[in-house]
């Protein structure tokens, strides 16, 4: 059971432009990237980040029209999400 919401992290098309695999991470993965220039006390007034750069990774990959799918890092470093609120999720 998948207790995290997942998010692309990379995605690849073949020469048709069809997706040829894609990687997906923890809505949590990543660092915050303060492409804004914030200082610490203003980014404090900003809505936190939900990035702690959790390692979990899946590899999904089509071949012969079937998905294959490869868990590349299993690992959270979080608790399970008992509730989804706190995430993206898609409606």
């Amino acid at each position: 059971m998948i207790s995290c919401a997942l998010v692309k992290k990379r995605t690849r098309k073949d020469r048709h432009g069809e997706l040829k695999n894609m990687t997906l991470r923890c809505d949590r993965g990543g660092i915050y990237n303060n492409s804004l220039g914030l200082t610490e006390e203003r980014r404090q007034r900003q809505k936190r980040t939900r990035l702690i750069d959790c390692p979990f990774e899946l590899y999904a990959a089509r071949h012969n029209g079937l998905w294959y799918l490869e868990v590349r890092n299993a690992n959270h470093n979080h608790d399970r999400s008992e509730d989804m609120s706190g995430h993206d999720l898609l409606t």
